[in-house]
Parts: C-alpha cells; sequence; structure tokens
C-alpha cells in the first residue's frame, strides 16, 4: 500500500470517530459548551485515549507479539493497553463532564465506551493485517522478477559468442557432409534465440 493511500485511510478513521463522538456530544442532554470550537476541543481531548490504543495496537503490540505468534503476551498487554485507555477516557471524560450521560442513558454510555474502546482495536487489526497481506505481495512480486532477471540473465550467457561459434561450427560441417540433421540444428538455434528474444519481452513463457 502506497504511504499516500495508507494516510488518506487513517484520516478517513479518525474523521469517523471524530464525527461519532461529536454526535455523541452533541445528544448529551446534561453537556453543553458556549461555541462550536470548544465542542471540537472538546472531541478532540476525548479521542487522545482511543489514537492511544490504535496506534499502540497497531504499531506495537500486533507487529511484535501477535504477527509473531506471541499470543499470550499479545492478550495480556492489549488488555492492559485497553484497560489504561478506558481509564484515560473516564477521567477526561470526568473532567469535560462528558460522563454525565450516564445518568441519563447507561446503556447508551456503555454502548460508546465499548465502541471507542473495542472498535478502534478491530481497525488497526484489520489494517496491520492488510498492510502484512501487501507487503509479503509485493516481496513476492519482487522475487518473482529477480528470479526472472537471473534466468533472463543465464539464458542469455548461454548465447555468448563462444556457444554462437560452436554452434555454427557445427551447423557448418553438418553442411559440408549433406547431412539431412543439418536444417534441424539452423531451426534449433533459430528457436533458442527466439525464445530468449520472447523471455526478454514478457512476463510468462510457457
Amino acid at each position: 500500500m502506497s504511504l499516500k493511500r495508507k494516510v488518506f485511510i487513517h484520516l478517513c478513521i479518525w474523521l469517523f470517530f471524530f464525527l461519532v463522538n461529536l454526535h455523541a456530544l452533541e445528544k448529551n442532554p446534561y453537556y453543553s459548551l458556549p461555541s462550536l470550537n470548544l465542542s471540537v476541543l472538546s472531541v478532540l481531548i476525548q479521542l487522545l485515549p482511543v489514537v492511544l490504543l490504535f496506534y499502540t495496537n497497531y504499531s506495537i503490540l500486533l507487529p511484535n507479539f501477535l504477527l509473531k505468534k506471541k499470543y499470550l503476551s499479545y492478550f495480556v498487554l492489549l488488555l492492559i493497553a485497553t484497560t489504561i485507555s478506558i481509564f484515560i477516557k473516564q477521567y477526561l471524560g470526568d473532567f469535560l463532564k462528558f460522563n454525565q450521560m450516564i445518568e441519563f442513558s447507561t446503556g447508551s454510555y456503555q454502548a460508546t465506551l465499548f465502541f471507542f474502546s473495542y472498535v478502534p482495536l478491530i481497525l488497526s487489526t484489520a489494517l496491520k493485517v492488510l498492510d502484512n497481506w501487501q507487503e509479503s505481495e509485493s516481496a513476492k512480486l519482487e522475487l518473482i522478477r529477480e528470479v526472472k532477471q537471473t534466468e533472463l540473465l543465464y539464458l542469455k550467457s548461454q548465447m555468448s559468442p563462444h556457444f554462437l561459434f560452436n554452434t555454427l561450427n557445427n551447423i557448418y560441417g553438418l553442411s559440408l557432409k549433406s547431412s539431412p540433421e543439418t536444417s534441424h540444428a539452423i531451426h534449433q538455434l533459430k528457436d533458442l534465440m527466439l525464445y530468449v528474444e520472447e523471455f526478454e519481452n514478457h512476463q510468462k513463457i510457457a
């Protein structure tokens, strides 16, 4: 995945979380701010633990533990990171009086907390798996290209002047003897040179 596409995907994710958080803020009957700027600032502050959890999983836990098959360590550290993220979000929510919505609707509050705790984990895991798959595919294509290049160099080495001299000398000897194999030898040489040319100009050869 190109850097521009990766940045675009991450920006879309955070725009999504921002809008969801802003919508939850507007629906809270106990929370009001005098201006839009303060509302936006409040939402951005609320997103800090979400960002922390997302990139802790994406950049540290997944590549260093889960993808290396250290499953127990991964889930223990993930539990710790999630607990810390929830604690920070609770603290910021209390500080901004955002958590007063729990008095209004416990189910709504728990759903919001669940959403901002586990959805980032799901998305970060999906993105990292996608990144690894694309990197693996790119490495595979690069390996195929290198093998093809090596085979081409090998074929070209077989068509060295020394090789051509020996082949033509053999064909010349056959022609002096008026051997019926002369035309066959010339045909084989032509096919070999044609194969090298096709191999260089195409991705695949049957």
